[in-house]
């Protein structure tokens, strides 16, 4: 699932640049220096959706100074997406 976990991150970070409309908003000067986003998959060889899935997720952010911290963990790769579409809306 190794792959398809970066996939899903690469389109992850398509989807959260593709927000900024004004290419100036990049370049300004925010409080927030870091953002990290960690992600784990239990069941890693599950890549293969059937109606037994388990496509649960878990999001946990934790703002520090002038960081977040982010982690998703899931069982599958599915779940896992989940969260990271889910993250995204948050950031929107």
């Amino acid at each position: 699932s190794r792959s398809l976990i970066q996939k899903a991150i690469a389109a992850f970070n398509d989807s959260i640049v593709s927000l900024v409309r004004d290419d100036s908003y990049v370049r300004q000067k925010t409080d927030l220096n870091k953002f990290y986003v960690s992600v784990t998959v239990l069941q890693t060889d599950v890549v293969k959706l059937n109606l037994r899935t388990d496509e649960s997720y878990s999001l946990v952010l934790k703002p520090r100074s002038d960081e977040v911290i982010v982690r998703i963990s899931a069982k599958t790769y599915f779940g896992a997406r989940h969260g990271l579409e889910t993250l995204s809306q948050l950031i929107w």
